[in-house]
């Protein structure tokens, strides 16, 4: 997912993440601030950087941390830009109720599997489908059109995403 977020969303600005420090190797990817020490000391890393990003991209989970990133971004909805993607290493079902749960105003058939979710410029939540297995395309696609509806700015690869537009249907509140 990294290589994806870089291509994708460097033109933007700096993409940053936070590292795990027990990882020895960080993986290549997004620049990484690591939050030593046991705690919720990340918590306010996390906290801090929400406030000073122009948009942010989380790949939801079911792990206890991430849960308390998604109630977090859930009191500030309002005030952010967030593009939620989907997590490949979850299962076709933990996707769809993960999604459901953080768009719950937005139906979707059960033969299609949610790439991408984000809040729209007129507020309402947009979630990008796809009814074939997920693959970099599909999440490259995704990525661009949510950064463009939230930024501004027109897709870097027009001929990928006009080739998988078809593929990828937006389904709106």
């Amino acid at each position: 997912m990294d290589e994806v977020l870089l291509e994708s969303a460097s033109i933007y600005g700096p993409v940053i993440a936070i590292g795990d420090p027990r990882d020895p190797t960080p993986p290549l990817g997004a620049a990484r601030i690591f939050v030593p020490g046991e705690g919720n000391e990340w918590q306010h890393v996390v906290t801090s950087l929400l406030q000073a990003c122009c948009v942010t991209v989380v790949c939801p989970s079911t792990s206890a941390g991430v849960q308390w990133e998604l109630d977090l971004i859930r009191d500030a909805i309002d005030r952010l830009k967030i593009i939620f993607l989907a997590n490949p290493t979850l299962s076709a079902a933990d996707s769809v109720q993960l999604f459901r749960s953080i768009a719950p105003s937005v139906s979707f058939s059960e033969n299609e599997r949610p790439v991408a979710a984000y809040v729209g410029k007129d507020n309402g939540f947009r979630v990008l489908t796809t009814r074939r297995p997920l693959c970099l395309q599909s999440f490259i696609v995704a990525l661009n059109a949510a950064l463009q509806e939230n930024l501004g700015a027109a897709p870097r690869n027009k001929i990928a995403f006009q080739r998988h537009r078809r593929r990828i249907r937006p389904r709106s509140a």
